[in-house]
């Protein structure tokens, strides 16, 4: 027993010893690791000091190109992450090649690292290219955030698979192994992929855009995200509504800043004794004064209905799209505003009246 004791102690100072950097012939003694140890902390740190100093030149050479402008800033944030990005993996690579790490993983993480390079570059290039493909075609923006996305979540597929298989992994086998699971996923999360697929079908057939101001099941707001899952919009409270797409797809929706002007309606009860065409123009005065109310298209001032104690006339007016925010406040005011004129102008606003008339019976 304390032979295989001793054998098992012997053996773990060797394979310590080997993975410091010690030669196979030398001797293995307890008193040479501090001295091991510290040479190799030493050589570890100043190779690590060395790259963390170049680092630091090169970003202040990017940082003087970038105050001279002669590149853009799209362009030296590219260089900053690939220098960084050379920079984390260089630094691994040395602190491996000091801890006795072999050569042929030494190898696979280099070419993982020129790998996830040339795939950051390749992504960033075709993202640049395809943004300027597509505002020549006046996509709206969120048209542009899902070609984005899709091809993020393509190239970061193929970038693992190609860092993967520099360590020799078997990328037949894990596809496979995805695909299983991706069936699974498919079943327990089919809400979710319904919201993702409503979310494509709502980007491309753009029902409404980012800023438009909507009514989505009674819920007025204007729409401020559009993803994948969710619809986002703020309503004239402040609140934040967070709507899951495949409501959005299946739910009426009334685009408010799509179309131009917005036509509003009100209506104000007068008495038959009073004349239409008096009231008619004291709400023409009140409308032209108002500054929100827009002179072309004019508005439109007609009796609705005949009813048993009043007229019922019916005011029509367009207002700018911009002025949507505060539409309720605006027609508010205008209906205020038209009480009071009325009334000033001494045409009350009849009430319901209800004549009861019995016949007259002899009393005799």
């Amino acid at each position: 027993m304390n032979n295989f004791l001793d054998q098992l102690v012997h053996a773990f100072q060797q394979s310590l010893f080997y993975s410091l950097g010690a030669p196979n012939s030398k001797n293995v003694d307890w008193a040479d690791l501090p001295g091991l140890i510290l040479s190799k902390g030493i050589i570890t740190l100043a190779l690590l000091l060395t790259l963390y100093l170049i680092y630091i030149t090169l970003n202040h050479v990017i940082s003087m190109v970038k105050r001279r402008s002669l590149l853009g800033s799209s362009t030296i944030q590219t260089l900053r992450v690939s220098l960084k990005l050379i920079w984390l993996f260089t630094s691994l690579i040395a602190l491996f090649s000091q801890l006795g790490v072999e050569l042929s993983l030494l190898r696979a993480t280099a070419r993982a690292a020129i790998a996830l390079l040339g795939f950051y570059l390749l992504w960033v290039i075709i993202i640049r290219l395809m943004n300027k493909t597509l505002k020549k075609f006046y996509l709206d923006e969120s048209i542009n955030q899902l070609f984005n996305n899709i091809l993020t979540v393509v190239i970061v597929v193929f970038a693992l698979a190609s860092i993967l298989s520099q360590f020799g992994f078997n990328m037949m086998s894990i596809v496979a192994g995805l695909g299983i699971a991706g069936v699974a996923v498919g079943f327990a999360a089919q809400a979710t992929l319904a919201n993702f697929i409503a979310g494509i079908t709502i980007l491309l057939e753009r029902p409404f855009r980012i800023g438009d101001w909507v009514s989505i099941n009674n819920k007025d707001g204007q729409v401020m995200l559009i993803t994948l899952r969710t619809t986002r919009i703020r309503t004239r409270d402040n609140l934040y509504l967070i709507l899951p797409n495949s409501t959005v797809a299946a739910a009426e929706v009334t685009n408010y800043t799509s179309h131009g002007a917005i036509r509003f309606s009100i209506t104000c009860r007068l008495a038959y004794h009073d004349s239409v065409s008096k009231a008619r123009q004291i709400i023409h005065e009140v409308l032209d004064q108002d500054e929100h109310v827009l002179k072309h298209p004019a508005p439109l001032i007609t009796a609705q209905e005949l009813s048993e104690s009043h007229i019922s006339l019916i005011v029509r007016f367009w207002i700018d799209p911009i002025h949507i925010e505060t539409m309720p406040r605006i027609c508010e005011t205008v209906r205020e505003e038209i009480q009071e004129a009325l009334l000033a102008a001494e045409m009350k606003v009849p009430f319901p009246r209800l004549q009861v008339m019995t016949p007259i019976t002899d009393l005799e």
